[in-house]
């Protein structure tokens, strides 16, 4: 089983950009990324805590399963991701999957040690900083590196960006 051990939070980019090189941590990477997320034929993702999507990310396509998380401190859960043709939604649709959401974001992407530091800044959602890591084991280091960044406990978002997109339209919704 392949495992995500993540955390993420809202921040303020150049603040942490800042904070980063201080400690000598500087982009490998800075790429664009769209997530289209799929609705299963028979059964509701959003009560499973599960999630099927397609991600386009230089020219390559990603076909991922998410499933519920598994720890209370972070977003850790089982991950499979498999690279695939951009005809993968064609593929989906005649097995009934319906595409139904779109995350953009711009991502720049850190190294520390086995961690991947991203920060995000996504489309009608603003910017974030997500530490991922592959093993519960890394939950120490994770959370090394947030207190080394100032960014506080109460302050992580268990939330995907899809769960905080949706509830911003309800929101949108509900005052119009």
């Amino acid at each position: 089983m392949a495992l995500e051990v993540e955390v993420k939070a809202r921040i303020n980019g150049k603040l942490i950009r800042d904070k980063l090189s201080k400690i000598n941590l500087y982009p490998v990477k800075k790429e664009k990324q769209v997530d289209v997320y799929f609705h299963h034929p028979c059964r509701d993702f959003k009560l499973t805590d599960e999630a099927i999507r397609v991600r386009e990310s230089e020219g390559r396509f990603y076909l991922t399963y998410k499933g519920p998380k598994i720890d209370p401190d972070t977003k850790s859960r089982e991950e499979i991701q498999l690279q695939v043709k951009g005809d993968v939604f064609s593929f989906l649709e005649k097995l009934g999957f319906v595409a139904f959401e779109k995350i953009v974001k711009e991502r720049e992407l850190y190294q520390w040690e086995r961690l991947k530091i991203c920060l995000d800044q996504v489309e009608k959602l603003g910017s974030f900083i997500e530490i991922e890591g592959k093993s519960l084991d890394e939950k120490g280091k994770i959370f090394y590196i947030l207190n080394k960044l100032g960014i506080p406990l109460n302050s992580l978002i268990r939330k995907s960006y899809l769960e905080l997109k949706l509830e911003n339209t309800e929101k949108g919704r509900k005052n119009e």
